[in-house]
């Protein structure tokens, strides 16, 4: 049985706690009180989506190579404003407080080329492993005047891209339980690749749990094998994986 667990949210009204500033309660024309709501600032998610490349300069006369000017990668962006609509958002380069390359709609993609001033080299630091790093600034402003501002670091050196968003997915099979039959059978459908070593499938009845040999291996009384990889050392993304009771 697959006990499933809901994450409730809770989202706590500060409208009525006496929160708001005093300027923010208007006399109405009878005498009594009208509260105007301060708004929600924009929703702002920031991705690198490419590793940061050399910009090139070229001698016109020659088209030898002379220098390079900085360095141009990709990021991907989303915003959204709950209670209203985004006046401007954009990116800011050199961190003055102001957009540099504006952009329109609520997600997209587009290349920021960052000039060699805005780089800091590592070199002074970590001789041994020298990098470019620089920040960029998202600023989302709203029709209420609310901003928001999303930082984003990006380095010439190692790139992290963030936690893989592993999808598994579990269902019964169809045999009936019983010795060398298929128990349930698990999908891996986005995410790196898994190190079957780094693998532990476990299968609990009566709050009792029983830990299922990976492929390869036998001895207990769970076993799980692979079907449609190509890899037998790892747990590859659309492979499924039978899960089936070996009797022990």
């Amino acid at each position: 049985m697959l006990n499933t667990t809901i994450l409730a949210c809770l989202l706590i009204l500060t409208g009525c706690l006496g929160l708001f500033d005093d300027d923010d309660v208007i006399d109405d024309a009878e005498g009594g009180t009208t509260t105007t709501a301060a708004g929600t600032a924009p929703a702002v998610q920031l991705t690198q989506a490419s590793f940061p490349e050399p910009v090139p300069v070229y001698n016109s006369s020659t088209g030898e190579l002379v220098s390079y000017s900085g360095h141009i990668f990709a990021v991907y962006w989303a915003m959204m404003d709950v209670d209203g609509s985004i006046a401007s958002a954009g990116f800011d380069i050199d961190l003055d407080g102001t957009i540099d390359v504006s952009v329109t709609t609520a997600k997209g993609v587009t290349n920021l080329s960052i000039p060699t001033s805005q780089w800091v080299s590592t070199s002074s630091v970590t001789p041994s492993n020298s990098a470019l790093i620089t920040t960029v600034a998202f600023i989302a402003t709203d029709d209420d005047s609310l901003s928001t501002v999303q930082m984003m670091t990006v380095s010439t050196g190692d790139l992290y891209f963030g936690p893989s968003m592993y999808v598994l997915t579990a269902a019964d099979h169809s045999d009936d339980v019983e010795d060398d039959a298929g128990l349930m059978t698990l999908t891996f459908g986005n995410g790196a690749d898994l190190d079957w070593a780094l693998v532990q499938i476990e299968i609990i009845k009566d709050s009792v749990p029983t830990t299922c040999d990976n492929p390869g291996l036998a001895g207990g009384n769970c076993g799980a094998s692979q079907h449609g990889g190509a890899d037998g050392t790892s747990w590859e993304k659309g492979e499924t994986i039978i899960l089936s009771s070996t009797g022990g």
